[in-house]
């Protein structure tokens, strides 16, 4: 028989050698294992470089630019008064909207006591700078002055000129824009947190800039600067000869926006009267110097509107600085801004809108700015700000000044620049 002391050795032995052959297994299956588990690691590089990724990323970057103002590439240059120009584009559903910043190199605008000014532009007009000179520029006069000055360009602006189809315009109501024109100082308030933020308007811009304020809520902007343009009609004012203003008095805005409807009429053109191309003809020789398209462009002007509404050229304004404005003009404009424009003018609170909630009760300091023959003639401009609700209201009137003589007449700084400037001090 074999020692109980053997028997134990050997099974010691044999389940020793056991032990060695399964972790010799082990380490052959984990050998094996290795390639397994590091193949997603290597081909993640591979992955990412993919047409799918790359379509999702730019997927990506499309849903980021919906939300979110982006600087325009290669959109920076220096002006004159050492004033620096930047763009900013929004894009939201395949519509675009854009801000021009206009600050003098090395100016603060970011402490309590800087001074940001968001311009809204009237009809068919831009942010661009059509006139180069602080002669006739406005926010050049102000950002060489350290105003810094953002102005907007309407959806209405990046419309080919020669588009045809105006279908979407027909939802494209005052309320858009003033929802544009909150996005564009929500921009505003993210590049100049601790800032006085203040808003300007000229004609239209005007009613924007009052729904501005009314969307944007109490406290929000520092002031307002009304640049011959009104927000509500004096009970028995005569409108402005517009299309939607030649409807009766008592209309509603649900039969406005019914006829407007009807008519079909989405967009309006300024260059209806004689032809796009006829009127961009016209402004170039004009503003190079043809006496003969001056000529003609001055009549124009004087009788547009009645005599001298619109400009006045020769007496108040030069008709080649006219030209170098108007030339730069966006060609269409939605036209039913006009219909619910009129449907707002005519009443204290319009029903359909929530941008008139707060006029007659608004806080805000106000500067209103008319021309004898236009603005004050009307009475709308000096009226939406003495009735406002505000109690620091200051108007200034231009005598024989016409609409546009506002902002390009040859005395313009010292008489509308100035006042401008030296009140946005004071406040």
């Amino acid at each position: 028989m074999i020692p109980r002391c053997l028997m134990i050795l050997r099974y010691e032995m044999k389940r020793e050698r056991n032990r060695a052959r399964r972790w010799s297994v082990s380490r052959l299956a984990i050998g094996w294992l290795w390639p397994v588990l590091l193949w997603p690691v290597l081909l993640l590089p591979v992955l990412l470089w993919s047409p799918w990724c790359r379509t999702a990323t730019a997927q990506d970057d499309a849903r980021r630019a919906e939300t979110t103002w982006l600087e325009q590439a290669g959109a920076a240059q220096r002006l004159a008064g050492d004033v620096q120009a930047r763009r900013f584009v929004l894009t939201r559903g395949g519509d675009r909207i854009a801000l021009h910043r206009y600050a003098k190199r090395g100016e603060p605008t970011t402490t309590a006591k800087a001074k940001i000014l968001l311009y809204l532009p009237g009809t068919n007009m831009n942010g661009e700078v059509a006139l180069g000179d602080q002669r006739h520029n406005l926010w050049l006069f102000l950002a060489a002055r350290g105003v810094t000055v953002y102005a907007l360009d309407y959806r209405s602006h990046f419309i080919a000129a020669s588009t045809t189809n105006f279908a979407p315009m027909a939802a494209w109501t005052t309320d858009v824009y003033v929802n544009d024109a909150l996005r564009a100082l929500a921009l505003v308030r993210e590049q100049h947190a601790d800032a006085q933020i203040f808003v300007a308007g000229f004609s239209r811009g005007v009613t924007i800039a009052y729904g501005l304020i009314c969307t944007a809520g109490a406290g929000s902007l520092a002031g307002l600067i009304a640049l011959d343009g009104g927000f509500k009609r004096p009970p028995g004012a005569a409108e402005f000869p517009s299309g939607a203003a030649r409807a009766p008095a008592d209309e509603t805005y649900t039969t406005a926006q019914a006829r407007f409807v009807a008519v079909g009429r989405y967009a309006d053109d300024v260059g209806a009267g004689m032809g796009w191309d006829n009127r961009q003809t016209l402004m170039r020789g004009a503003s190079s110097g043809d006496v003969h398209a001056q000529a003609q462009l001055t009549d124009v002007l004087m009788n547009a509107w009645g005599s001298g509404r619109l400009a006045n050229p020769g007496s108040i304004s030069n008709v080649q600085v006219l030209a170098r404005l108007m030339i730069d003009y966006d060609r269409f404009y939605p036209h039913m801004q006009d219909v619910d424009g009129a449907a707002v003018a005519r009443v204290a609170d319009a029903p359909h809108t929530p941008v008139d909630d707060c006029w007659g009760h608004m806080t805000l300091p106000i500067l209103y700015v008319e021309s004898e023959k236009f603005g004050a003639a009307l009475g709308g401009v000096s009226y939406s700000a003495r009735r406002s609700g505000s109690a620091d209201v200051s108007g200034i009137v231009l005598p024989g000044f016409g609409h546009l003589d506002v902002l390009v007449a040859e005395r313009a700084q010292e008489m509308v620049f100035v006042p401008v400037w030296q009140w946005l001090r004071a406040h």
